[in-house]
């Protein structure tokens, strides 16, 4: 998914303060601020398991008598309370983050990697209907995020300006 942003106010002198910034101190700003908004998104992704408010297809009556439960990537709770944020260093200052299901970690209750069964929740698999969790979350953050995108640079120009 694309984003753009029309240029506004004086990116000039913007550019210039940027400029005299250390990068590692920049960096820094950007990644304490995505891990924020990565954190709206896992709460807001659990919000949807636990309201069951995605339009899902409802489980087979033979699913629901087998978890004893009718609700959609919710059947102990152990997927909701399991996903994280993490994030990987690339280089000296960069990182890249990395929300949901993270590769690796095992869903006790079905023995299933978590990553394997977020997959075959969200797109489907053989007999599984899709119940789309992650993408839909995503889609409706992103419109409420650009504002935040176009006000973290003038967010970080003042901090630096004025050395906090």
């Amino acid at each position: 998914m694309r984003v753009t942003f029309k240029r506004a106010g004086n990116w000039n002198r913007v550019g210039m303060i940027v400029n005299g910034m250390s990068r590692r101190t920049y960096q820094q700003f950007f990644d304490t601020e995505f891990r924020a908004m990565i954190n709206d998104y896992l709460r807001r992704v659990k919000r949807h398991i636990s309201a069951q408010d995605l339009d899902w297809i409802p489980l087979a009556e033979s699913t629901v008598r087998k978890k004893g439960d009718s609700r959609a990537w919710d059947d102990s709770g152990y997927f909701k309370d399991h996903l994280t944020m993490t994030e990987k260093k690339v280089g000296f200052v960069f990182r890249r983050f990395f929300a949901g299901a993270i590769k690796g970690d095992i869903h006790e209750p079905s023995g299933l990697p978590m990553s394997v069964l977020a997959n075959m929740l969200e797109y489907g698999y053989r007999h599984i209907p899709a119940r789309p969790l992650f993408g839909p979350t995503l889609e409706r953050l992103i419109m409420a995020w650009r504002p935040l995108f176009a006000s973290m640079q003038i967010r970080v120009v003042n901090k630096m300006r004025v050395g906090i």
